[in-house]
């Protein structure tokens, strides 16, 4: 089983923002949209924001 943890950066870029990446984690109709970064040189992965599929469209604002 694959792992956030494990293999961050098999997960694409957010368009959002480049520096970002996101997950989709779930199956319809609970399927969520987890926005993350890679902190390499701490060694973790910092999940910014988790957002249930069915919301409006993600801004890069929404992090503020």
């Amino acid at each position: 089983m694959l792992r956030l943890r494990d293999m961050p950066g098999r997960c694409p870029k957010t368009l959002e923002n480049k520096k970002l990446r996101h997950l989709l984690y779930g199956r319809k109709p609970h399927l969520y949209r987890v926005i993350f970064r890679i902190r390499i040189k701490l060694g973790l992965v910092e999940i910014l924001h988790i957002r249930y599929g069915a919301r409006r469209k993600f801004r890069a604002s929404d992090l503020e």
